[in-house]
């Protein structure tokens, strides 16, 4: 999910909400005009995140990766490596649009801009 998903310039981020238990990171890949946002929810429940592009005009068609699985005790084995696998979905961003980051999760929002 990283691999792919990088950037060349590290956006910066201002935070204005409490950060526990969400991080994250933000970078802009100049040559395909994708931002990566790269959210980690340590918590057990769906957090509420707002981003705000202030300098980036972000295309409102946007997917999201979502690494999780409703057990948090479960993982991937030799015998079942396939138990947690990333789903990619669709949604609509914009300059302004808040997330909703799901409980134990990792996700990768892949946005285009202008």
């Amino acid at each position: 999910m990283f691999s792919v998903n990088r950037g060349d310039r590290i956006l910066v981020v201002h935070n204005t909400t409490a950060q526990d238990p969400l991080f994250w990171v933000a970078a802009q890949n100049t040559k395909s005009k994708q931002v990566f946002v790269k959210l980690v929810n340590i918590g057990a429940t769906a957090q509420k995140l707002p981003l705000t592009f202030s300098d980036l005009f972000i295309k409102s068609q946007a997917t999201a990766t979502t690494l999780t699985h409703s057990n948090f005790n479960i993982s991937n084995t030799p015998d079942a490596p396939n138990n947690i696998v990333p789903v990619t979905t669709n949604f609509r961003a914009g300059s302004t649009f808040t997330y909703t980051v799901p409980g134990q999760a990792l996700v990768v929002l892949a946005l285009e801009y202008a």
